[in-house]
């Protein structure tokens, strides 16, 4: 004799789903650009590495 078929999903809350989106989107704007932050609170404190401008074959 074969198994019973499983039950049928159960149906979902649509406040449920509108809650777990919302948490989603909350989550994808709070990461932002935190990771590309690479200074402190100062700055970057080093003299910029520039050069004077030449003319070419100079």
């Amino acid at each position: 004799m074969p198994a019973p078929p499983p039950p049928p999903p159960t149906p979902v809350d649509k406040s449920v789903v509108d809650a777990a989106a919302r948490t989603k989107a909350q989550l994808a704007a709070a990461g932002g650009f935190g990771g590309t932050i690479q200074t402190g609170g100062q700055g970057v404190t080093t003299p910029a590495l520039t050069t004077n401008k030449t003319l070419l074959g100079q």
